[in-house]
Parts: C-alpha cells; structure tokens; sequence
C-alpha cells in the first residue's frame, strides 16, 4: 500500500479537527442548555415569551428592542406560555444557524476557514443557545456566498433580510461595493429600504428608537467601551429593562459616538480599497468591531456577528497576535456570560471582564488599520478549495 501523500494527510487531519469540533459545538449547547441554571430562563428567552404573548401590537402598542423580522420571528416560535419550550426552540434555531454558518463558508471559502470558524467560535456556544444572534450572521454570510457565486439577486435579498433582522450588517454593505457585485448592492439597499419604511408606517415613529435606544435604556451597558471604563472607575451598576448598566447617557453622546462610527468606518473601507485583501475577511472584522467598540450597548452575544470574517481573516493573514485577539474576545465574552450567571466573580471581575474585552475589540480595527504589509496567504488562496471558479472569488479581478 503506498504511502499517503503530505497534502491528503493534512486533508485527512483537517477533516477529522472539523468532525470533532462539530461534535463539540453540539455537545456543549446541549450541555448548557439541559445544565443551565434557572436564572438564565429569565433572560433574553424570557423577553420572547413576554413579546410574542403580550395583547396588541408590538412598537405601537409597547415598546419592543427588536428589530422588525426578529420580532416576526419571535411572535411566529415563542408563542407558548413555556419558558423550556422557548428554551428549546432557541437552541435549535441557534445551532442550526451555527452549522450552517460553518457550511457556507466552508463551501464558498474553503474548508480551512470553515475549520476556523468552528475553533474560534467553539467559547461562544457557553452563551448562544440563549440567543438569536447566529441568525442574521448566516444570512450575511450566506449574502456574500450567493453574490460570489453570480446569484446577486438572491445575495442582495439575504443581505437585506439581515439588515432587516439586526441593523449591524449595513456596515458591510461596502464588501459589495467593493467586490463590484452592483446588483446584490442594489437589491439589498431597496429591498431593506422598502422593508424599512414599510415597517415604520405600520407600526408607528417610535419603533426606531425603541430598537436603537434598547427601549429607551438611559444608562451605559456595562460591557460597551464607556460603560467598562465606567465601570472599572468603580461606579455603580444597576440593572436596567433586563441589562446590567452605568451611569447616565448625555444627550450629546449618541451624536459623537455615531460620527466617530462613521469616520472610523470610511478609514477601515478606504483603506479595504487600496489593500489586496478579501473584503469579507480583516477588513470586515474590523467594520463590525468599530461598531460594537462605539456602541452604547455591547452584550456578549455580539462578538458572534465577528466570526465568519475573523475566520476568513485568520486564513488569510494568519498573524499570531490577530489569532490571540480573535481568541482573547471569544473567552472574554463566555467569561462575562459565565459571571452574569453567577458562576464565577462579582462586580469587581465583572467590570474587569468587560474592560479586558473591550480592549480586545478595540484592538481588531487598530490593527487593521496598522497594517502595512501584503497578506501572508494570498487571497485566492484562502479559497483554493471552494466549490466556485476562481474568477469569481479573485477580489482583485473583481476591482
């Protein structure tokens, strides 16, 4: 029998690390959630109970943080009186959409990013079976799968649907434009725009503010960057509409955070369009990490909408202090789960937490934006063994 070749060995490896690292994201989600203690059935699945079982119309009738098809989501799953039921169905909708997560980059590129994923993103199941944030990540992801593939219609469509199900993916509308894909750019601005408008006639001019301003929450989360500094200057915490918070929001700091938003996205999107660098990976990243580093609230779930592009990025660069940051923001946001539920510290390690992981954050656009050289694995590369043909994933043919 002749001896396997170097290149089939490390394939075989690869695969068994992804069939294992599979078997481990199953395996801890279900352990949390048959484990989990039963103050945690009073948080975020407690909410979609509230929501989808409460009389009257959502936003016009009581104030809802949800964006417009998450909260369809959540009157068409949780209307039941069963908080283990909602549990369930959480957990199921969570994994799948981590699997499928996983699936997607995997086949549009390549089976090392999908590997990636899976190890970064392991830390993050101690907390996501509560949560429905994997959902909108899979359909951006799968936005851009679609667009590289030529169905630009069908991309634009599920870029709009996440817009629609969480705001945060309009910051990576310009991986579209970047990437030349014109039709998916237009598709996903008019549908989300129409959905959009459509949503705000029907339910009425507050609704925006309840999702932007968490329904009106006036304190810092205690997990955004001002509410760590806050927080570790030892000012008091409180819990307020579900959320540990501190201190007071002026008026005027929702305008300065949102212009330093802006500024630093137009850096990290300028800077994406004199790189040769996938548009779905560093420069990604560091988009959606600006936002979440300027936002006034800031919970652990959110370092999942990092995954995918971190994935992408590590492959590609494969910078061993990018890999300690991804890894450092993945167990820092499961560590400050892990104390809100009791399990280990108080305010003090709290505080701590959320500081360490806020400047874990904000160190993915710094470093972006420090970086000079070319990448050390060259795009086409990070997609040598994705299921499309190499015109299509080349960002530099599509510039």
């Amino acid at each position: 029998m002749s001896e396997m070749s170097p290149r089939f060995a490390r394939s075989a490896r690869a695969e068994k690390a992804a069939a294992g690292l599979l078997i481990a994201h199953v395996l801890v989600a279900l352990a949390i959630v048959v484990w989990h203690p039963a103050h945690a059935e009073g948080d975020d699945v407690a909410r979609f109970v509230v929501v989808a079982t409460r009389d009257g119309t959502p936003y016009r009738d009581f104030p809802v943080e949800y964006s417009p098809m998450e909260t369809i989501l959540i009157d068409a799953a949780y209307d039941t009186g069963s908080i283990s039921r909602a549990v369930g169905r959480t957990a199921i909708i969570s994994l799948a959409c981590d699997l499928g997560i996983y699936l997607v980059l995997r086949r549009s590129w390549g089976a090392n990013v999908g590997l990636t994923y899976l190890a970064v993103s392991l830390p993050l199941q101690v907390f996501m079976p509560f949560r429905l944030d994997f959902v909108p990540v899979l359909l951006v992801t799968a936005a851009f799968a679609n667009a590289r593939s030529g169905r630009e219609r069908i991309g634009g469509a599920l870029f709009a649907a996440s817009i629609l199900f969480k705001f945060w993916p309009i910051v990576l509308l310009p991986v579209l434009l970047r990437n030349r894909q014109m039709r998916a750019l237009v598709w996903s601005i008019g549908l989300s725009g129409l959905g959009l408008i459509a949503w705000w006639l029907s339910v009425g001019s507050d609704a925006l503010r309840y999702v932007v301003t968490f329904r009106g929450a006036r304190g810092w989360h205690v997990e955004s960057t001002v509410g760590a500094v806050l927080s570790v200057l030892r000012m008091p915490m409180r819990i307020e509409l579900g959320a540990v918070r501190v201190g007071t929001i002026p008026g005027w700091a929702p305008v300065i955070l949102g212009v330093a938003t802006l500024a630093t996205l137009v850096l990290v999107w300028r800077k994406s369009a004199s790189e040769r660098v996938v548009p779905e990976g560093f420069p990604a990243l560091a988009a959606v990490a600006s936002l979440i580093v300027l936002s006034r609230v800031s919970s652990p779930q959110y370092v999942a909408w990092l995954m995918p592009w971190a994935a992408i990025a590590l492959v590609e660069r494969r910078r061993p202090v990018l890999r300690t940051v991804v890894g450092a923001v993945g167990l820092l946001a499961a560590a400050v789960f892990l104390e809100y539920w009791g399990i280990v510290g108080g305010q003090f390690e709290l505080a701590w937490l959320a500081f360490a992981r806020a400047l874990a954050l904000i160190s993915i656009p710094i470093l972006w934006l420090a970086v000079t050289e070319a990448p050390s694995h060259p795009p086409a590369a990070v997609e040598e063994t994705a299921d499309v043909p190499s015109s299509r994933i080349d960002p530099v043919s599509n510039t």
